[in-house]
């Protein structure tokens, strides 16, 4: 974790600590579906092949909302932090910091418009995985318009290191409350993730590959949360 985001973390961690006093806290439970985008990384290499391509994610949070009858155009908003799991092949468990904008009195036949944002850190339970590649390119055998040869050369990547990660995230939709403390947000969500991956090629185990790359994810997310 780099200076910038323990500052995050800390200035975060204070503003928490002030809203507690004026606010209710909050347990909240939300299912996300991402599907990443196209993206290569050694020039030819598909990350999907590496990370995978679709995330279906169990987000747990707690942390403070703003009381909703504050007459100002944040009532209701939540800031708190997260604990994350999903289903990929390897188990993946993420925390970080997260919050909810929303105003109370902004209401259209009882629905809201929100928005939300997220930082935190993850990691991937993969050391010792094998998973098969398209190509046999390596860091040093970088695909260029000039060098072809690993093209169509299937091969098989072996981790070497559990797979991190930094995501941030936004996420845009409407809020609904079915009474005053159970409320229900359906929305779009966007997630990068800044992945640090390390494996060698079952072809040339004696090459380490230690990659970072950014890949980016679009889908959808349903959130409860109860205010008590």
């Amino acid at each position: 974790m780099n200076n910038l985001i323990k500052k995050i973390a800390l200035t975060t961690l204070l503003g928490l600590t002030s809203l507690s006093a004026e606010g209710n806290h909050y347990l909240s439970g939300e299912l996300q579906y991402l599907m990443a985008e196209d993206n290569n990384v050694l020039g030819i290499q598909p990350a999907d092949e590496l990370i995978g391509s679709e995330l279906t994610i169990f987000k747990v949070g707690y942390g403070f909302v703003l009381p909703k009858d504050r007459n100002d155009i944040f009532s209701g908003s939540r800031f708190g932090l997260y604990g994350a799991f999903s289903n990929t092949e390897d188990m993946d468990i993420a925390f970080g910091l997260d919050f909810v904008l929303k105003n109370e009195n902004m209401s259209f036949y009882g629905f809201r418009p929100y928005f939300s944002g997220n930082l935190g850190l993850g990691v991937r339970d993969d050391k010792g995985s094998r998973k098969r590649t398209s190509t046999s390119v390596n860091k040093y055998t970088y695909v260029s318009t000039n060098d072809l040869s690993a093209l169509n050369n299937p091969d098989t990547a072996i981790f070497q290191e559990n797979t991190t990660w930094i995501e941030t995230g936004f996420a845009i939709g409407v809020d609904y409350t079915f009474s005053n403390n159970v409320d229900l947000e359906i929305g779009y969500i966007y997630q990068k993730r800044s992945y640090e991956v390390n494996y060698v090629l079952e072809s040339s185990p004696e090459i380490e590959n230690s990659l970072n790359f950014d890949q980016r994810y679009n889908g959808i997310q349903v959130n409860v949360s109860y205010d008590f």
